[in-house]
């Protein structure tokens, strides 16, 4: 076999290999909504939660699990009640984690969610919060107690361009006066000054 045979049969074999190891790289979320195309990155899949005991809560929401990292055990791993792409990840201020909408297996927008409890590891079903269904959204604990939801997707598809504040106590929403751009998978934080 001559040397340029030899050359062409390595090439093709190593574009073979590189090819599938590309069909391996997630690509992103794309979806169109209003005339307008959308795409998220694989990135904005997964969340990240600073938890009260130090530990960090991490949401892989398109493969059904979370971690719980740090603590006596590097990593621990818990299965998620169903597939959350996109959804909140809201530490409360008892200790509790609110996982609220996202995207389910099949892409619909979810009008539900799951409490976690850091100390047992355990998800219970959130159900009547009185929220709207959102995916790719914040939702924020103010200093108050409400929470601030912005941005995300509706139940439609449609980016929402509004926000509105959640009562736990009451379980009530009262609408934000004014409009803000779509924001799809946005950080909010809550400032020391409450802002």
């Amino acid at each position: 076999m001559g040397i340029a045979k030899l050359t062409s049969v390595f090439g093709i074999a190593a574009m073979s290999a590189s090819a599938m190891l590309l069909a391996r790289i997630p690509v992103k979320e794309r979806f169109v909504a209003s005339h307008e195309a959308y795409a998220l990155p694989v990135s904005a899949d997964v969340s990240r939660t600073l938890l009260p005991d130090g530990r960090v809560f991490e949401v892989h929401g398109a493969q059904g699990w979370a971690d719980l990292v740090g603590g006596t055990v590097a990593r621990q791993r818990v299965t998620l009640p169903q597939i959350r792409r996109f959804a909140s990840v809201t530490v409360m201020p008892t200790g509790q984690v609110l996982l609220w909408g996202g995207r389910d297996a099949q892409g619909h927008v979810l009008a539900t969610g799951e409490w976690f409890e850091p100390g047992t590891q355990r998800f219970i079903h959130a159900a009547h919060l009185n929220l709207p269904a959102r995916a790719a959204h914040t939702l924020t604990v103010l200093t108050d107690g409400r929470l601030l939801m912005t941005g995300g997707m509706s139940i439609q598809g449609v980016p929402v361009t509004t926000a509105l504040l959640w009562d736990p106590r009451q379980r009530q929403t009262s609408p934000v006066v004014g409009s803000v751009g779509p924001r799809l998978e946005a950080h909010a934080n809550l400032e020391a000054d409450g802002s």
